[in-house]
């Protein structure tokens, strides 16, 4: 099943283990992963608390997979925006972890050729242990084949190798 596909990706993932980020459930287009508060991802301030960043790269990461649960095998979803970051409240040390939530609200529509014609938006909200509204983001993700995704890559990567000196 893809799911279970996606769920090892996830896991297997180098970025989630090092974030402390551990999958809670994932089922077609939702997804929930805990954020673990701990020392490596606090603000430097004298009274220290995680970083908002972190907050949103992890949101990001739990809403491409729960896209991806939507999306065929030799689809990839790539983040384009985020046209809404909100925070309400730090996240404290005392929490120990956030609750990441996300759902896909807008899948990507397709045209007759099969082509994206719509990109994907994904809500995800992150909350306290005790559901305590820390922040909530909206994203928007294009859908491309993993063929046209690589082809794209070599070619950035050629003009890196060639701009950079020898």
């Amino acid at each position: 099943m893809r799911i279970e596909e996606i769920g090892k990706m996830f896991e297997n993932w180098e970025a989630t283990k090092h974030l402390g980020l551990h999958l809670g459930y994932l089922e077609k287009g939702k997804c929930e992963v805990a954020l673990e508060i701990k020392k490596g991802v606090m603000t430097p301030h004298e009274d220290y608390v995680l970083l908002g960043g972190i907050i949103l790269t992890a949101a990001s990461m739990a809403g491409v997979m729960a896209l991806m649960t939507l999306l065929k095998k030799d689809e990839d979803g790539l983040i384009t925006d985020a046209p809404e970051s909100k925070w309400f409240q730090p996240a404290i040390p005392e929490e120990k972890f956030v609750l990441i939530r996300t759902a896909v609200l807008r899948p990507p529509a397709k045209n007759a050729a099969e082509k994206t014609k719509r990109d994907a938006l994904i809500m995800a909200r992150a909350v306290s242990p005790n559901e305590e509204l820390k922040a909530e983001f909206l994203f928007r993700y294009a859908v491309v084949q993993k063929d046209r995704r690589h082809k794209r890559l070599e070619e950035l990567r050629r003009r890196v190798r060639a701009a950079l000196p020898q």
